[in-house]
């Protein structure tokens, strides 16, 4: 009996460290692999991530940052509907935590969900008012909202606390532009490309608002460095397309609105112009088509009533330019022309 007892003793006494020492292996290795899973991320094995951080949070079903971690590997896949399942698991834990908040609202921006977006950006704010991205962010939905007025307020919030930060400026040019303050809006851009040169927005804004002052040669220089950056920008492309236009560069402005409709072919503005350019070289069919085009898209264009209707006095076709002409009083009657 006494045997038996020392037996069971020695046992406990031999086995108790070795416990001690596999549950200190078991979590160190449990460690390794939540380290393993941001490896992965980092190299851009967004799958082999995922699998690592869900074989982690099965054993540590509270770790917001792994769940954050995880969420960041369904958004750098451009599942952001999935990401934001796991941002919400993380804030579940831990809802002071301002970069869940902040990728959830990346991934709400992703989505077009501003007003969600929003909301994210401002708990950021509220639990971090160091973070000047957020206010840039911000600033950006509120224009997206036409509310310039609001988004110049966080523009400048955030360039006060970071007065080297050139994102902001390039927003509130943006506000400063879509409010008709021209000037403010190229000093901004301006800054913004002293600070930080390879920026792309500024160029766009910035030819926008030498177009709108009658700037044409700058417009087209600011526009064509755009359009470098992002061909596929139907909005630069159609206005370098009227710029080229008003300089007499006919052939250069339809190319420009032959491009934009070949990226998006239901912009009637694009055929209107196109319309245009054709009229003015005496091409009367070609302009005709073009104008017949306009309005199939948008029945309201003012301008390509109008057009049609000069396409048709060309053609004596008188019946054609009184509907037309009629069509377009119709639809803006103050105007004299």
């Amino acid at each position: 009996m006494i045997r038996t007892i020392l037996c069971v003793v020695l046992s406990l006494f031999i086995a108790g460290p070795l416990m001690y020492v596999g549950v200190c292996v078991a979590e160190e290795a449990s460690v390794i692999q939540k380290d393993v899973a941001g490896d992965y991320y980092k190299k851009g094995q967004y799958d082999e991530a995922i699998n690592e951080y869900k074989e982690w949070l099965k054993k540590n079903p509270f770790d917001a940052e792994a769940f954050l971690g995880l969420g960041n590997c369904y958004a750098a896949k451009g599942q952001h509907d999935k990401a934001i399942e796991e941002y919400k698991q993380a804030l579940k834990f831990y809802p002071d935590y301002p970069e869940a908040h902040s990728r959830c609202a990346d991934a709400y921006f992703q989505l077009g969900d501003i007003v969600k977006a929003e909301y994210e950006y401002r708990q950021v704010i509220r639990r971090d008012a160091d973070r000047v991205e957020a206010y840039y962010k911000l600033a950006e939905i509120l224009n997206l909202q036409a509310r310039y007025e609001e988004s110049i307020e966080q523009c400048k919030r955030a360039i006060k606390k970071d007065p080297q930060y050139a994102e902001p400026y390039v927003a509130m040019g943006l506000a400063n532009y879509k409010s008709g303050n021209l000037d403010e809006a190229i000093s901004n851009c301006k800054k913004a490309l002293e600070m930080k040169a390879g920026l792309v927005e500024p160029h766009r804004t910035l030819g926008f608002a030498y177009a709108d002052k009658g700037m044409t040669d700058e417009s087209i220089s600011e526009l064509k460095v755009a359009l470098k950056a992002t061909p596929d920008d139907v909005d630069a492309r159609l206005r370098l397309g009227r710029s080229l236009a008003k300089k007499g560069q006919k052939d250069e402005a339809a190319e420009q609105y032959k491009k934009t409709i070949s990226i998006k072919p239901q912009y009637a503005d694009a055929h209107y112009y196109l319309g245009n350019i054709y009229y003015e070289k005496g091409m009367v069919a070609e302009a005709t088509g073009e104008y017949q085009r306009t309005i199939e898209i948008n029945p309201m264009h003012r301008g390509a009533h109008t057009g049609l209707g000069l396409a048709f006095s060309q053609k004596r076709d008188f019946g054609g330019v009184v509907i037309e002409f009629k069509k377009a009083v119709d639809i803006k009657p103050s105007q004299p022309d």
